[in-house]
């Protein structure tokens, strides 16, 4: 009887470990758990201002001038964005506000740089 209820625990042991094998390598990871390093991401309107500037003045090759008015352009882009956030709207009004601002931004872009500059910008940060 013993030898019985022994083997049966043996069983029951093994088949709950090997499902718990095969829940985790079946199953994804939760979301927001990643094995990669969180990167700190700027907040303010300045930092994301200077960063995305930078950014965009290393891959497409902008001078210092062109560096300078993207700057200004999503320094202005993000004020206005964080403006509508806080404004008492409806969400169709701050959504369609957004997209007007989208669109200013992507025009004064097209201004700053020169067209094979836009065109790779387009292509690379859409």
């Amino acid at each position: 009887m013993i030898k019985y209820i022994f083997l049966f625990l043996v069983i029951v042991g093994a088949t709950a470990q090997s499902t718990a094998q095969i829940k985790a390598t079946v199953q994804p990871s939760p979301p927001g758990k990643s094995d990669k390093p969180k990167v700190a991401r700027p907040s303010t309107a300045e930092a994301i201002a200077k960063s995305t500037a930078d950014n965009l003045k290393k891959t497409l090759g902008l001078s210092e001038k062109q560096r300078a008015s993207i700057y200004k352009a999503v320094y202005e882009h993000n004020i206005g964005v964080n403006q509508i956030k806080n404004a008492k709207l409806a969400n169709k009004d701050k959504y369609n506000k957004t997209i007007a601002l989208d669109q200013a931004k992507s025009k004064k872009f097209e201004a700053i740089m020169t067209k094979e500059q836009y065109r790779s910008y387009i292509m690379t940060f859409p």
